[in-house]
């Protein structure tokens, strides 16, 4: 899987003609130095001795004014979007992909009439005794999911807090690589937002 902002600037929009181009050079700059160096999300991996998990296409922020950006409803490679992608990658098949999910039109299976999850990943899951766990927003909401580690599919999810800035805007929340931690039978899940809420799986 290539990331999509990559990809859009490296193969699907480069041509001899725009090498010299000066606003695509800038814009691979900023993705560079974003990724390199602010964007904990999607440099988030975690493993579970079978499977490695990945979080992919977060898009690239400071592109555009805010209020552009809230105005805007085309979906573009270098805009952030409300979604992103989680990826599942089998270590005994020297890392072919097993599904993922986040983006409408990704192969994690969902329930007969369920409509197709925009779910915006804020880091890679923590698996925790043959389960999994993971941090994403959902509608406007911070969530706690559990999935299938096996496909992917979203068994349960709990609200832990509906955030004042939209998430197109928030680039901390964006960019942190938030991940629950687990002690003592508890999942300790930072919001993004200052607060953390413990929460008893079982």
């Amino acid at each position: 899987d290539l990331d999509e902002t990559f990809e859009y600037l490296t193969r699907q929009s480069f041509s001899v003609g725009e090498a010299q181009d000066a606003v695509r050079d800038e814009m691979r700059d900023l993705f560079a130095a974003v990724r390199g160096w602010r964007d904990l999300t999607s440099c988030s991996l975690s493993s579970d001795g079978r499977r490695v998990y990945a979080v992919s296409n977060c898009q690239l922020v400071g592109t555009v004014s805010q209020q552009r950006l809230i105005q805007n409803t085309q979906r573009h490679s270098l805009l952030p979007q409300r979604s992103n992608r989680l990826s599942a990658y089998d270590l005994s098949t020297d890392g072919k992909k097993l599904w993922s999910i986040g983006t409408p039109g990704d192969d994690a299976p969902m329930l007969k009439g369920e409509v197709p999850r925009e779910i915006f990943f804020f880091g890679a899951p923590l698996p925790v005794e043959d389960r999994l766990y993971v941090l994403g927003e959902e509608r406007g909401q911070v969530q706690l999911l559990e999935l299938d580690p096996a496909t992917g599919g979203v068994l349960w999810s709990l609200g832990l807090l509906n955030p004042d800035r939209d998430l197109m805007i928030d680039d901390v929340r964006r960019l942190s690589g938030l991940m629950p931690a687990y002690a003592n039978g508890l999942l300790f899940c930072p919001s993004g937002e200052g607060s953390v809420t413990a929460v008893d799986p079982r």
